[in-house]
C-alpha cells in the first residue's frame, strides 16, 4: 500500500485513509473500519481478507466519514461523517467555512439499512457508546463539544449536550478501562493566555476566506492546530474534566488524534507523527 500510494498529502481516494478502528464485540478477529473515502470496512484479521460494508455506491452516501462504535451484541453500529459537503484533503475548507453539515449514521448490521439520526452537527468526529446500553457520545471538533443522543431507551431520539465549551477541539474519544471515565484526545488548545489560531478567526470571515484562497492546506491545518499538547480524561456520568495531561511546548505528544488506557499504560496517537506515545499512569 505504501509503495503504491506513499505517504503524502493529499491522501489518496483510491487507497483511502482509515480514521477509526473497532474490534467486532463477537469475533476478535474482525475489525471495523471506518475510512474516510472508503466508507465502513469489515476486515478479517486472521483471514487477511477484507470486505466493504458501505460504500460511495451505498444510498447513504460517503463524502468524510470519521469514527465507528458498535454496540455490544454487534446489531447495531454509529459513523460519525465529519462533512457531508467536504472530502478529507478538503479539510481545512470544512473548518474555516465553520458550516455544520456533518451527520451520524446508524447501521443495523442484520438488515444491512443505514439511516441519518442525527444531522447539522458541526465536524462529528469521535463516537463511544455510553456505558449506560441506550446512548452514544459523539465529539465535535468544530463545536468544542460532546453530545449524546439517545438511540433506545424513554429517552431514544433525543440529544443532550455531555460536555460543552472543552479546552479543545476533541478528535477521537474512548473509554477508559475502568469503564467510569472518557478519554478525550484532540487539538486546537484553547487555555487562559492561550489563544488558538482558530479562536481568532472565529469571528473574521474575511480572514477566514482568504487564507483559504492563499495558504495551502497543510499549513493552514498547522497554523490552526498549534503545537500545544492536550488530554483530557472527563467524568462518565456527567461530563465533568476529571483530569488533564499537558504538553505546553508540545515536544512530545502534540495534535493527538485517540487516546486509550491499557494496564497502566496511556497510548497516544497522533496524525502528524509517525509515532505511538506511551505514559506511565
Amino acid at each position: 500500500m505504501a509503495a503504491l500510494c506513499g505517504f503524502t498529502w493529499p491522501p489518496s481516494s483510491r487507497c483511502g485513509r482509515p480514521l477509526g478502528l473497532r474490534r467486532h464485540p463477537s469475533n476478535r478477529s474482525r475489525l471495523l473500519v471506518a475510512d474516510a473515502y472508503l466508507g465502513l470496512i469489515d476486515v478479517n484479521l486472521d483471514k487477511r481478507q477484507f470486505q466493504s460494508i458501505i460504500d460511495r455506491s451505498n444510498p447513504i452516501g460517503v463524502t468524510f466519514f470519521d469514527d465507528l462504535d458498535i454496540t455490544p451484541d454487534g446489531e447495531l453500529v454509529f459513523i460519525s461523517e465529519a462533512s457531508t459537503r467536504y472530502p478529507l484533503h478538503q479539510l481545512m475548507h470544512q473548518m474555516l467555512e465553520g458550516s455544520s453539515n456533518g451527520r451520524l449514521i446508524m447501521l443495523n448490521m442484520t438488515s444491512g439499512h443505514a439511516a441519518t439520526v442525527l444531522e447539522g452537527l458541526s465536524f462529528p468526529n469521535g463516537v463511544q457508546l455510553h456505558p449506560d446500553g441506550q446512548s452514544v457520545l459523539v465529539a465535535e471538533t468544530s463545536g468544542f463539544k460532546i453530545i449524546r443522543y439517545y438511540f433506545a431507551g424513554p429517552m431514544a431520539g433525543q440529544t443532550r449536550t455531555f460536555a460543552d465549551n472543552l479546552p479543545l477541539g476533541p478528535d477521537n474519544i474512548r473509554l477508559s478501562s475502568d469503564g467510569k471515565h472518557l478519554w478525550v484526545s484532540g487539538s486546537l488548545a484553547r487555555l487562559a493566555g492561550l489563544r488558538s489560531s482558530a479562536d481568532l478567526m472565529g469571528q473574521r470571515t474575511w480572514l477566514r476566506l482568504a487564507a483559504a484562497k492563499i495558504l495551502p492546506g497543510p499549513l493552514l491545518h498547522n497554523m490552526a492546530a498549534g503545537h500545544y499538547g492536550l488530554v483530557l480524561r472527563l467524568a462518565i456520568n456527567d461530563g465533568r474534566i476529571v483530569d488533564s495531561l499537558h504538553d505546553t511546548q508540545g515536544k512530545q505528544i502534540t495534535h493527538s488524534s485517540e487516546v486509550q488506557d491499557y494496564n497502566g499504560r496511556l497510548f497516544i496517537g497522533t496524525y502528524y507523527g509517525p509515532y505511538l506515545a506511551t505514559l506511565d499512569l
